[in-house]
């Protein structure tokens, strides 16, 4: 006695499936609004990164050629962990073809800082 078993086609069962006006709602306030940034406040403000980046290596290498013959020495300070080891990456990935290090990239970088905000710094001085 055998028994025969007939195959049922897979049906999709999402098939069926009608989206709710719930779920239609949902899904168009995802939808990314149109492109009203201002292109000029951005390109400004890459120029300025980039000037900015250009402003540290030239630092770097000032640093690098005034303080070359150890001839001030600074002082010592304490940095995050994280930032010293951010630091010495980008020393090791020698930046322009050059090793700099790591003291002549922190100034450098605290010196492009202080300039890029040369008008809040000078407030907050004036405060006192």
């Amino acid at each position: 006695m055998s028994t025969k078993k007939t195959i049922q086609p897979v049906t999709d069962p999402l098939a069926q499936f009608s989206m709710g006006d719930t779920v239609k709602r949902h899904l168009a306030s995802d939808k990314k609004p149109d492109a009203t940034v201002d292109n000029t406040q951005t390109s400004k403000n890459r120029k300025k990164k980039k000037d900015e980046w250009e402003r540290f290596l030239e630092l770097a290498q000032e640093q690098k050629e005034k303080r070359g013959g150890g001839v001030d020495k600074g002082v010592q300070i304490y940095l995050d962990s994280h930032i010293m080891r951010t630091l010495e990456k980008l020393r090791l990935s020698g930046l322009n073809g050059t090793k700099y290090p790591v003291r002549y990239l922190l100034n450098a970088a605290v010196k492009t800082f202080l300039e890029a905000n040369a008008q809040e710094v000078e407030e907050q001085l004036s405060k006192e």
